[in-house]
C-alpha cells in the first residue's frame, strides 16, 4: 500500500506554482476519499490541490522506480492503491500496471471508481522513444578477433573460470594479485567476476574486470546486472570497458536489493537481464538500444544466467529462451550441487542450444551449506547434500571437495564447462581444488 501516509507534514505553495482546477475536479469525481495530512479520512475537495498534485506525482515516481524491479522478476506489473481509488489510475496504468487493485478497507465505491478510470483511459501507448530518435540501419559487424572463451567454446574445449568477488574497499591490488597467480597456474582459463554479489556495494565488477585483465593479462568474464544502472548508464559502462578491451558479458539479474547494504531503496531496472543482453546486441550491430548509430560497432560475446534450481522452471525455461532469441551465445547456470537438477532441466527444454557452464562451489562446513539453501535466493543445497556434510563432521572441508569433483565429471558430459566458486576470504584456495579435478 504506498499511499496511506500519517506525516502531518504541510506543502507550502511555491511562487508560480499553478494546478488546473479540472484537473483536480476531474480527480474529484474519481474518488470520493483521500487521506488527508493528518493521516484521517477527508473528501478530496477538502485537501490543499498543491498537497493532492504532489501525493499524485510522488507515488507515480516510486511507483515507475519499483515496478521495474516486479517486472523483471514476474512478468506482470501488480499495483495496489488502496484508497487512492480512480485517482492514480490512469498515470499508473499509463506507467504499465497491468492489476490494480486496494488492501483491507477499500470499498465497493472504491472498486468501481478504480474501475471506471481504468475504462476511461483505456489506451495503447506506444513504447518509450528517446527525443529526436532516428533509426539507421545496422553497421557490418566487427571484424574483431573471437575472444578465447568464444575460440574455446567454438572449439569443443572444455572451459575453467574462477568467481571472484570484487573487494569492498578501493584497493584491487589482492583481486589482482589472485587473477594473476590463478593465471599463472595454468588450472583456469579465465576469471568471472560479481556485481555487486547479495546487493551489497562493492567495487564495480566491471572495473575491477578492467585492472585484472590489463595487469594479469587473464581474460576476464564480468557480471552485469541492470538492477543498480540506468539504461544510459549500462551503455556507458558497456562502451568504456569496451574501450578497454573487455569483450565477455554475463547479463545478469541481480540479487534483490532487500538483501543488500541498503534495503528499502529501491532497483533501478530500466531494462532486465533480457533487455540488457539486447542493448548489447545491438551495441554489436553498431546502434544504441533506440537504434541510433554510435560510433562504431562493438564486439561484445554475451552470456546470460539459468537457473535449473528455480522455484517456476516453467518460466525459467521461458526467460531463457527470450534471453537467447535477444542475442545471448552462452550461458552459467545458477551454482548446482546435484546435477540431476541440470539434467531434468535440459531435458523439460530440449538440451542447450548455447554452450553452458556449470557454477559449482566448494562449500567447507554444514553451516554454509545450510545458511545458503536457507538465506541465498535462487541455491537449493539439497537434503542428500546436507546430510553427507552432517555424517562427516570435522571433514566437512573434503565432503566439499569431493562432491564438486563428483559434479565435475557429471558436467564434463553435460556441460561445456564449469565455473568455480573461490572459497570466501581465500579465493587462492581454489588452486588446491582444480590441481585434483
Amino acid at each position: 500500500m504506498i499511499m496511506q501516509s500519517n506525516s502531518s507534514a504541510n506543502m507550502r505553495s511555491t511562487p508560480g506554482s499553478t494546478v488546473d482546477p479540472a484537473e483536480i475536479a476531474k480527480f474529484s469525481k474519481l474518488s470520493d476519499e483521500w487521506w488527508d495530512p493528518n493521516g484521517k479520512m477527508a473528501p478530496l475537495h477538502r485537501i490543499n490541490p498543491l498537497r493532492l498534485t504532489y501525493i499524485r506525482d510522488a507515488a507515480c515516481r516510486k511507483f515507475e522506480r519499483n515496478v521495474k524491479s516486479l517486472n523483471c522478476l514476474s512478468g506482470l506489473r501488480i499495483l495496489d492503491i488502496g484508497c487512492g481509488a480512480g485517482l492514480l489510475c490512469e498515470p499508473f496504468t499509463r506507467l504499465g500496471a497491468q492489476v490494480i487493485g486496494g488492501c483491507c478497507g477499500t470499498t465497493p465505491a472504491q472498486i468501481a471508481a478504480i474501475r471506471g478510470a481504468i475504462d476511461e483511459n483505456r489506451t495503447a501507448h506506444a513504447a518509450p522513444r528517446a527525443r529526436g530518435e532516428q533509426r539507421h540501419d545496422p553497421l557490418p559487424p566487427s571484424s574483431e578477433q573471437p575472444t578465447e572463451l568464444q575460440r574455446l567454446l567454438a572449439a569443443g574445449e572444455f572451459v575453467v573460470s574462477v568467481q571472484l568477488d570484487p573487494p569492498l574497499g578501493g584497493n584491487a591490488d589482492g583481486l589482482i594479485d589472485a587473477a594473476r597467480r590463478i593465471k599463472d597456474s595454468g588450472l583456469a582459463n579465465f576469471v568471472d567476476v560479481n556485481d555487486n554479489p547479495r546487493a551489497r556495494a562493492r567495487m564495480s565488477g566491471m572495473m575491477a574486470s578492467v585492472a585484472i585483465q590489463r595487469a594479469a593479462g587473464i581474460e576476464v568474464i564480468p557480471h552485469l546486472t541492470p538492477r543498480d544502472s540506468t539504461l544510459t548508464g549500462l551503455e556507458s559502462t558497456l562502451l568504456g570497458a569496451h574501450a578497454e578491451g573487455v569483450r565477455n558479458v554475463l547479463a545478469v539479474t541481480g540479487d534483490a536489493p532487500e538483501a543488500g547494504d541498503y534495503p528499502g531503496t529501491g532497483s533501478v531496472y530500466d531494462v532486465d537481464a533480457i533487455g540488457l543482453v539486447e542493448l548489447i546486441a545491438r551495441l554489436n550491430e553498431g546502434t544504441d538500444f533506440h537504434g541510433r548509430a554510435i560510433d562504431g560497432p562493438t564486439s561484445f560475446f554475451p552470456g546470460v544466467a539459468v537457473n535449473p534450481t528455480a522455484d517456476d522452471l516453467g518460466l525459467e525455461a521461458e526467460r531463457f529462451a527470450r534471453k537467447l532469441e535477444a542475442g545471448a551465445r552462452w550461458a552459467m547456470t545458477q551454482i548446482v550441487f546435484d546435477m540431476s537438477y541440470l539434467e531434468s532441466f535440459l531435458d523439460r527444454i530440449g538440451g542447450s542450444p548455447v554452450p553452458l557452464l556449470v557454477g559449482v562451489w566448494p562449500i567447507r562446513s554444514l553451516e554454509l551449506a545450510v545458511r545458503v539453501h536457507n538465506e541465498t535466493p535462487g541455491i537449493v543445497v539439497p537434503e542428500h547434500v546436507q546430510e553427507r556434510y552432517r555424517a562427516a563432521g570435522a571433514d566437512a572441508a573434503g565432503v566439499g571437495a569431493e562432491l564438486v569433483r563428483e559434479l565435475v565429471a557429471q558436467a564434463r558430459e553435460l556441460a561445456a564447462g564449469i565455473y568455480v566458486v573461490a572459497p570466501f576470504r581465500r579465493p587462492l584456495g581454489v588452486l588446491d581444488l582444480l590441481e585434483t579435478l
